[in-house]
């Protein structure tokens, strides 16, 4: 809870102080369509066509590092990762998997993709931790196949599948399978809910 941590969930607090769903709840059984849209898109379509704007893609990045930080300190000290010697950080945001990745495995390479939008941010965070020689960035849209870097034999989807209903997450998964080398690992890195369907809260938010 210290400002000064590299953990400190503030964006993620603010964030919840500010949302706003009872209220487009009542908003979309009057309009009998989805309320939560900016300039006539929802927030989801924003992501999917890449017209995400630079300050919403800041706010987001902001708190997705603060919710992704500590879980990819321990998923990389797990050593799952060990074997990998480029990881692709798919949607990867503020970069801090490959950065957990790199401090842990500095031999190895790593670069994340993201929509152009999002990619100042993401280098403000890789350089911060002075390591842009070894984080690349790749702009794109992991929508479209064509834009997809190859060479790599780790590929992190990491709070991606969830986001998606289940034909775009096959697609983003074949899109992986045929722009990873021969031999390569895909770790998705996902929310679970328990048995009950309805818990633990912070997974049934999102």
């Amino acid at each position: 809870m210290l400002p000064e941590s590299p953990f400190y969930w503030g964006s993620i607090l603010e964030a919840q102080r500010k949302r706003d769903e009872h209220k487009k709840i009542i908003e979309a059984i009057r309009a009998g369509s989805n309320q939560l849209h900016f300039e006539g898109k929802t927030f989801t379509d924003m992501w999917k066509d890449g017209s995400i704007t630079s300050e919403a893609a800041s706010n987001f990045t902001k708190k997705m590092h603060a919710t992704i930080l500590a879980p990819s300190v321990g998923a990389i000290k797990s050593g799952l990762f060990k074997s990998t010697k480029r990881l692709l950080d798919v949607g990867g945001g503020s970069g801090c998997f490959s950065i957990t990745f790199i401090q842990e495995y500095p031999e190895s390479e790593a670069a994340v993709f993201e929509l152009p939008a999002v990619c100042d941010e993401t280098k403000k965070y890789i350089s911060e931790s002075k390591l842009l020689e070894k984080i690349a960035i790749h702009p794109g849209n992991f929508f479209n196949e064509e834009h997809w870097p190859t060479g790599f034999d780790g590929i992190l989807l990491s709070q991606i599948v969830h986001d998606w209903p289940l034909e775009y997450c096959k697609d983003i998964l074949k899109h992986a399978y045929n722009s990873m080398l021969p031999g390569a690992k895909i770790y998705i890195h996902e929310m679970l809910l328990d048995d009950d369907k309805i818990s633990p809260l912070t997974t049934k938010q999102n």
